[in-house]
């Protein structure tokens, strides 16, 4: 049984608060200032991002690639699983975010030679180039997989700063599939996480029940139980305008909602801003919306 005494815990307290808007030393800024306020970044362990399809789940755990590439150190790589787009198409689509491109333009090959030099040159280029991104791509995608190519990066001297899984559902189907619980996917997430000391992000997309209910605002109970007490913390997306709620404020930008609704620490409802031409996702002025929502 691992112990650790409580001076051990007040000490990495006193670090973590020491200063202003600090991280863990083992979190990764999720690049949004008041996400990282309300989070504390992402943690070693499972996080769940969850939304229904059009929301913009691939293009939040695509903007974080990004985000993570950023601050990446040396001989740090990030592990994208995909389950449904190519290699390719994902990297059209981070080109399109980092470049500020539109991504038809990047799709078709229609760049003109200013666009062509943007892209040619930005920092991500050439970290794909540098396969600072590995790109596991299966429709079948298996936690001992995920394992295989931790262990095998590591062994060519590679660490793993991340771990992005797009989608969880395909894991979860598989167990099923085979009768097993699909908690245990989450219990093997989260064993890998803490082995490897690595945050995983996992997104899930949501089931039909919210179509044919007033309100369009997810809940921790449109999940399974069992995988919502596993994860560290569970957020999810929202575009109003999807629903009609709200009109557009932009014609190329649309308003997206964050929804902390399990944390360690505070629960909050995020506003963001997601551009549909180039897929791109900013901070809003990030005011809590909780109080104000009556939707």
């Amino acid at each position: 049984m691992k112990t650790i005494t409580t001076n051990t815990i007040m000490n990495s307290i006193l670090n973590s608060i020491s200063s202003e808007y600090a991280l863990d030393p083992n979190s990764k800024s999720t690049g949004f200032q008041s996400l990282d306020n309300v989070i504390g970044g992402w943690k070693i362990g499972v996080s769940v991002i969850s939304a229904r399809p059009s929301m913009g789940l691939t293009a939040f755990a695509l903007n974080q690639v990004s985000q993570q590439l950023a601050s990446l150190k040396e001989n740090e790589v990030v592990i994208y699983v995909a389950d449904k787009e190519s290699s390719t198409a994902l990297m059209h689509r981070m080109l399109s975010i980092a470049s500020q491109i539109d991504l038809s333009i990047i799709q078709n090959g229609k760049l003109n030679k200013e666009e062509y030099e943007k892209v040619k040159s930005h920092p991500l280029t050439r970290q794909l180039k540098d396969n600072k991104v590995v790109f596991l791509n299966t429709n079948t995608p298996t936690v001992y997989a995920i394992r295989n190519l931790v262990h095998s990066l590591k062994k060519e001297g590679n660490k793993v700063s991340m771990v992005i899984v797009d989608s969880l559902q395909s894991m979860v189907d598989r167990v099923r599939f085979r009768n097993q619980d699909a908690e245990q996917v989450m219990l093997d997430l989260n064993l890998l996480s803490e082995e490897y000391e690595f945050p995983v992000l996992c997104t899930m997309p949501l089931g039909r029940s919210i179509e044919f209910r007033d309100s369009k605002y997810p809940r921790l109970t449109d999940l399974d139980a069992k995988m919502v007490n596993v994860a560290s913390s569970v957020m999810f997306l929202l575009r109003p305008d999807y629903y009609e709620l709200f009109d557009a404020a932009d014609d190329n930008v649309s308003e997206m909602h964050l929804i902390i609704a399990k944390n360690e620490g505070p629960l909050d409802t995020l506003s963001l801003g997601m551009n549909r031409k180039n897929l791109s996702i900013t901070e809003a002025k990030l005011n809590s919306l909780m109080n104000n929502t009556n939707l």
